[in-house]
């Protein structure tokens, strides 16, 4: 298990920063179903790494609630969603609280009104 500090965003609950399990298991288990990648912000934090957002990869055929919309074309996110810092691979990594803080921002700013 890898548990790391990462941004969860429920629908209709604000945003939060919690330590979670952040291997593809954890956050499959997380977004309740496969995860896909909604969005990936390429060198959003300072030391370069990115900011991926993951939801479940069959929430729009399942129906799930509208989440948040991504800022690049306004396509909704549905069901859980969870923000994760990624190295070039995908692999998760940990999240400063600076990092956590960032990212609590971003997500704050993509909720569903």
């Amino acid at each position: 298990m890898n548990k790391t500090h990462a941004v969860i965003k429920r629908p209709g609950q604000p945003a939060a920063i919690e330590l979670v399990d952040t291997s593809l298991d954890g956050i499959n288990t997380i977004v309740e179903g496969m995860s896909g990648t909604a969005m990936r912000a390429r060198a959003f934090f300072p030391d370069g790494r990115d900011l991926v957002v993951h939801c479940n990869d069959d929430g729009l055929a399942l129906g799930l609630p509208p989440n948040l919309f991504r800022p690049s074309d306004g396509a909704p996110v549905v069901g859980v969603a969870i923000a994760t810092k990624v190295d070039r691979d995908g692999y998760a990594l940990p999240m400063t609280e600076a990092d956590a803080a960032a990212a609590l921002a971003l997500i704050a700013g993509m909720e569903a009104v």
